[in-house]
């Protein structure tokens, strides 16, 4: 991925859905946290583990392959 490439995938994807967790949600530590897993869900996975959520449930509409 060039510098370009993550500095927008950064801003568009990684922000947004950190800060949705991080700032709106405010999850205790025992909460689940449930996810699409896009660009914006994968960095609101991480919060989640970052805010120690446990257990963290994925969930993708699409198909495997």
């Amino acid at each position: 991925m060039s510098w370009k490439n993550s500095r927008r995938f950064a801003v568009s994807s990684l922000l947004p859905g950190a800060g949705a967790v991080l700032n709106m949600m405010q999850p205790a530590a025992e909460q689940s946290a449930v996810y699409g897993v896009d660009g914006v869900g994968l960095a609101g996975l991480m919060a989640a583990r970052i805010a120690g959520c446990d257990p963290i449930i994925a969930v993708d509409r699409l198909p495997v392959g």
